[in-house]
């Protein structure tokens, strides 16, 4: 059991990264595009340009990419975006990107993120979707496979 002075210690911990991410959301501007987090500098920018003289602008808003991968998506949501891999975007990618990050969405991962449920829908439909576990550690889920139907 927790004694009152750790559960005070861990409270304030919490209040003071909510109070910082919503203090970082706030500074952001209204045309910011936010990418894993973090507003979009120059070099995202400029990296952005060639996607955008392809698919139009992208508009304003939080957004999740994958550098390993290029797959992208709004945040909170499911891929929707094919995008270059390894792009000068910000990261790193948070399990949490699609509305998950704890096992408790889809329980399924890919490089780090928890897939949103459409996205296992989608992985479905080109075999069985399981999950590997880490060796040293079984309740750790690692790796996520896609078998051949």
């Amino acid at each position: 059991m927790r004694t009152p002075h750790a559960l005070r210690a861990l409270l304030r911990a919490l209040v003071s990264s909510v109070a910082c991410s919503v203090t970082l959301a706030a500074a952001a501007p209204d045309d910011a595009i936010i990418v894993n987090g973090q507003v979009l500098d120059a070099a995202g920018r400029q990296a952005l340009r060639t996607y955008e003289a392809q698919t139009g602008a992208v508009p304003p808003g939080r957004y999740w990419y994958n550098t390993a991968t290029g797959a992208a998506g709004r945040w909170g949501g499911p891929m929707t975006a094919l995008l270059a891999p390894g792009m000068a975007l910000p990261g790193p990618l948070p399990g949490a990107a699609s509305g998950g990050g704890d096992g408790r969405l889809t329980g399924v991962f890919i490089n780090g993120r928890e897939l949103h449920p459409q996205d296992v829908t989608g992985l479905r439909q080109f075999g069985t979707v399981s999950q590997r576990k880490s060796p040293t550690n079984p309740d750790s889920v690692v790796d996520t496979y896609v078998g051949c139907n």
